[in-house]
């Protein structure tokens, strides 16, 4: 699998209501006697780039983020209790959701084995594929979560078993609609959450009180009908004992449900004359890390040199049709484009982040910018004597601007008042490697033509071209990154340096 289909697919993974009057009044003391819960921090850090460059990611990380995104990050329910799933409000957008444990409760030395289940689905969603299908190496573990995609990967579903190991409450935030739902004579909590400025998702919680699990389905706004569905057609399968180091626990998700997240909204902002002190020009050959790049850990063959890049043409121009691999331009791209692939506009979203307990991300104004193709060609060499296996090509773009005292990260957010980030088709494909083209006859680890490359000999050379959307107003800005991630200077791209590509606007 390459990255980007990767970058697709943790992105689509990761993806309530209003209170009534008469349940604010009832609840209203319970309130003043529950400690209040800190509002997780919101990171600057977009989380889109967090799947930029993944490695590996297996279906339990996967889900694990998808359940952490909306434990972090809320609405009112007008009941403080349903079955075994307790309720309490700590904010106008936040609920404290606690799931009775009986079980535990009787028994609090824990036993080594546990009955065990496996999760049979009767009902698969229409028009989603089984992840399983469409990757080679996704982990089979079918009785413990099963995740379903959309071709194009914008819309996902997953259903993921936990055992049921605690009765602590623990935050669900962002929260802008939730209902009870009944399933096969269970009671469930189904909640919308604004999981973005642009996106919502949903997730059912639905405890199995006899098998001791919970059931998680989250997915989509959209995919609502098909949730109900999906669930309709759950059960459990008793599968003999289970060790319960080999569980999926609920309290492990609980854990993910409280960021600690400080950091400082300037960091990775602005680097020094003397940080960017191994700025390359087109045409300059310089070592990559073999960290960033996968490559052997040793640390003696990541100060040699073994890997290293030149930079040697940067195209600009404004149209699709310019791309050598149609094949492999992404969808969001192509909605981008005329019928002659000549380039429209790209409609940026300007929004304030919401804490998640008494406010959510909205939207503050949309902006239409002319945008341009960029392609850069990047030259690779074993600069060793031994043969380089397995490792990864990547390139981010990033737009900084030069000044008295160093180089600055464009703050696109500071155009309208009020707004705490800035998000485009064009900003998210500089964040990222979207499109690639290796060379003929290069050996890549996957069949489509991914970021993974299987060997280079001592000496070989390879040639990959990348591309990206820009900002046209951005073209006199741009930074090449292509040894980690380009969305902030950090030590280990400076330690390598990046490149200087800033090109002239093209005629509007």
């Amino acid at each position: 699998m390459n990255d980007t289909a990767l970058d697709h697919r943790l992105a689509a993974i990761i993806g309530g209501a209003r209170a009534t009057a008469r349940a604010n009044d009832a609840l209203e003391e319970a309130f003043c006697a529950l400690p209040r819960t800190k509002p997780a921090p919101r990171s600057r850090h977009r989380e889109e780039s967090a799947d930029t460059c993944p490695r590996r990611r297996w279906p339990q990380m996967a889900a694990a983020a998808a359940l952490a995104s909306l434990l972090v990050g809320g609405s009112a329910y007008a009941a403080d209790k349903l079955g075994i799933i307790d309720l309490h409000w700590s904010g106008n957008h936040q609920l404290m959701v606690g799931i009775g444990n009986d079980e535990d409760a009787d028994n609090p030395a824990p036993t080594a084995t546990v009955d065990g289940y496996r999760l049979s689905l009767a009902y698969e969603p229409a028009g989603l594929t089984d992840e399983r299908t469409l990757f080679a190496d996704s982990l089979d573990t079918p009785g413990r979560v099963r995740t379903f995609y959309s071709d194009d990967f914008l819309e996902s579903l997953s259903v993921t078993v936990l055992y049921r190991d605690t009765d602590e409450a623990f935050p669900l935030s962002s929260v802008v609609e939730s209902e009870e739902v009944s399933v096969n004579g269970r009671e469930g909590l189904l909640v919308t959450t604004q999981d973005t400025a642009e996106r919502r998702g949903l997730t059912l919680i639905l405890p199995f009180e006899t098998e001791n699990r919970i059931v998680v389905i989250d997915a989509n706004a959209t995919l609502r009908s098909e949730v109900l569905k999906v669930a309709e057609g759950i059960s459990l399968v008793a599968d003999g004992p289970v060790e319960r180091a080999y569980l999926w626990l609920w309290s492990d998700y609980l854990d993910q449900s409280v960021s600690d997240d400080e950091s400082d909204p300037d960091e990775g902002m602005h680097a020094t004359f003397e940080e960017m002190g191994n700025l390359h020009g087109i045409g300059d050959t310089f070592p990559l890390s073999s960290e960033e790049s996968g490559l052997a850990e040793d640390a003696d063959r990541a100060a040699s040199g073994a890997l290293t890049a030149t930079v040697t043409d940067v195209a600009v121009s404004d149209s699709l049709s310019d791309l050598a691999r149609p094949e492999a331009i992404p969808v969001e791209w192509l909605s981008l484009a005329r019928e002659d692939g000549s380039l429209g506009p790209d409609l940026v979203t300007y929004g304030a982040w919401g804490d998640g307990v008494n406010s959510v991300d909205t939207v503050i104004e949309r902006r239409a910018r002319p945008i341009a193709l960029v392609q850069a060609t990047v030259e690779y060499a074993n600069a060793s004597d031994e043969p380089l296996e397995d490792f990864l090509v990547n390139a981010w773009l990033l737009s900084a601007r030069e000044s008295f005292d160093g180089w600055s990260v464009v703050r696109r957010e500071r155009a309208v008042p009020g707004a705490d980030f800035a998000e485009s088709t064009a900003i998210i494909s500089m964040e990222r490697t979207a499109y690639l083209d290796v060379e003929d006859g290069a050996v890549a680890a996957d069949s489509e033509g991914g970021n993974t490359i299987a060997r280079l000999d001592p000496g070989e050379k390879l040639t990959v071209r990348f591309a990206w959307l820009v900002p046209r107003d951005e073209l006199g800005q741009l930074l090449l990154d292509v040894n980690g991630d380009g969305t902030f200077f950090n030590k280990t791209d400076l330690a390598s340096g990046y490149v200087d590509i800033r090109q002239p606007s093209p005629a509007a």
